[in-house]
């Protein structure tokens, strides 16, 4: 008998903030900031298989239905979790940007997965201190969550837009 070693698939994600002056995303950021890692969640590891072997009862996280999503809660992430965990009017969720979520099919390596979307100078003017990928504006599933401030824990002001780029990998 011979004894086979897999290593184990590790799921990745990056998180890039890009701040910008008033709703002019067509100038440089006035600052980018990265957060590293997130964790998914049993609904999304959920959604996913639901998704794979052809069920259609979750929605898929495509251009039309995926959001990400913000907060100021500081309370750990927790696989258990289905929504983002502040209290209601320090949540925010902003659909797609044309052309996202992105991924290049190919069976030489992972190619990551990339959703980006913008939270105008007015929206989401609070702390931001948790982020999540949805298939829904508002209830839906939650794909994964991440706690962490931005900003330097200061609320984003209603003079700024804000894009978030979240990219997954597996490997």
């Amino acid at each position: 008998m011979t004894l086979v070693v897999h290593q184990p698939i590790v799921w990745r994600c990056r998180t890039v903030l890009e701040r910008y002056a008033g709703n002019d995303l067509t100038r440089d950021p006035l600052a980018i900031e990265v957060a590293e890692g997130n964790l998914l969640v049993a609904g999304g590891a959920n959604a996913i298989f639901h998704r794979l072997i052809g069920g259609t009862s979750v929605a898929a996280f495509s251009s039309a239905n995926a959001y990400i999503g913000v907060g100021n809660s500081t309370t750990a992430a927790a696989v258990g979790q289905t929504d983002l965990q502040a209290s209601s009017g320090n949540t925010a969720r902003r659909g797609m940007e044309a052309g996202f979520p992105t991924h290049t099919d190919g069976t030489a390596s992972s190619s990551p997965l990339i959703f980006r979307s913008v939270f105008p100078d007015t929206a989401a003017v609070f702390v931001w201190n948790e982020f999540g990928l949805f298939n829904a504006s508002s209830g839906g599933r939650m794909l994964n969550r991440k706690v962490q401030s931005f900003n330097g824990g200061v609320a984003k002001p209603n003079t700024e837009s804000w894009a978030l780029n979240v990219t997954l990998t597996v490997s």
